[in-house]
C-alpha cells in the first residue's frame, strides 16, 4: 500500500505536473473532438483539465464546452481548430491576459472575472 501510494505521489511531482496549471476544464463533448498537446493528439474527455498551448480541434460533427478558472465558458463548434496560445488569471497580483486563435470554425466565448478585472486595471 505505502509503495502504490508513494508511486502515485511521484507521478504527480514529475515536472510534467509541476509546470503546467490547468486554464480550464472541459464540462461538454459531442462527437469527435481531440486536444493537441505536445505534438501528440488525444481523444478530449468530459472534466478534462485544459491547458496553454492546446488545440482543441472538434470534427464534422462535434462540439465542445469548456469553462476556465476566471469563469469564462467556451463553445466550440464543428470543424473547429482553436489555439489556447495564453491564459493569465492571477488576481492576487492583478495579472490578467488571454490570447485565443480561431484557425477556423466557430466559437462563442462568454467572458468571466477576467473581463471584470481587466476594466479596473
Amino acid at each position: 500500500m505505502i509503495v502504490i501510494l508513494a508511486l502515485f505521489f511521484m507521478g504527480f511531482s514529475h515536472p510534467a505536473f509541476a509546470a503546467e496549471r490547468g486554464i480550464g476544464v472541459i464540462i461538454n463533448i459531442k462527437g469527435p473532438v481531440f486536444i493537441e498537446r505536445e505534438k501528440a493528439s488525444i481523444p478530449a474527455k468530459m472534466s478534462e483539465q485544459l491547458f496553454e498551448k492546446d488545440i482543441i480541434v472538434t470534427g464534422e460533427s462535434g462540439s465542445m464546452g469548456a469553462v476556465l478558472i476566471d469563469n469564462s465558458v467556451t463553445s466550440s463548434g464543428p470543424n473547429t481548430r482553436l489555439i489556447l496560445s495564453q491564459f493569465v488569471f492571477d488576481p492576487a497580483e492583478k495579472k490578467t491576459s488571454s490570447t485565443v486563435q480561431i484557425m477556423r470554425g466557430t466559437l462563442t466565448y462568454l467572458l468571466g472575472l477576467i473581463q471584470n478585472m481587466t476594466a479596473r486595471l
